[in-house]
């Protein structure tokens, strides 16, 4: 049985591959965004940015996701990568298993699935993409 761990980032595969098919969600509020930061060229530099949306009707139950991530190919070339995804119902954490979605849209492998899971385990998987992006230094920080 797998023990859940929160102090430790997930296990990431990224595409090696770029694919850029994120949506823009612009009749609708953001709701929470997480950012992953780092040190790049002794300069602050996000590497991953994931932002959740909801509808604006106090009856909007549907969660919408979009991140963003950089990443280098074996060359050290920048790949860009996003994905987009949605969670609605009742029940259980919407952020997160939109965020699921929206991994799975992008092609990324992991061998954990976050979706409904809550907020930590967003954390621990900004953290393992980080940790795959080559990163050693790095902050996760929700800002709203």
């Amino acid at each position: 049985m797998y023990k859940y761990d929160s102090s430790k980032p997930i296990n990431v595969i990224l595409p090696n591959y770029e694919k850029c098919i994120g949506k823009w969600y612009d009749k609708k509020e953001l709701v929470a965004c997480y950012l992953g930061l780092t040190v790049k060229d002794d300069k602050p530099y996000r590497s991953v940015t994931v932002k959740f949306f909801m509808g604006r009707s106090s009856n909007s139950s549907t969660v919408y996701c979009n991140f963003w991530i950089d990443n280098k190919d074996s060359d050290g070339n920048f790949i860009y990568c996003n994905g987009s995804g949605q969670a609605g119902g009742y029940g259980y954490d919407k952020i997160s298993a939109a965020f699921q979605d929206a991994l799975d849209d992008s092609g990324i492998k992991t061998k954990e699935k976050i979706g409904g899971v809550g907020s930590t385990a967003i954390i621990r998987m900004i953290q393992g993409i980080m940790v795959a992006q080559g990163y050693s230094v790095f902050i996760v920080e929700q800002i709203s």
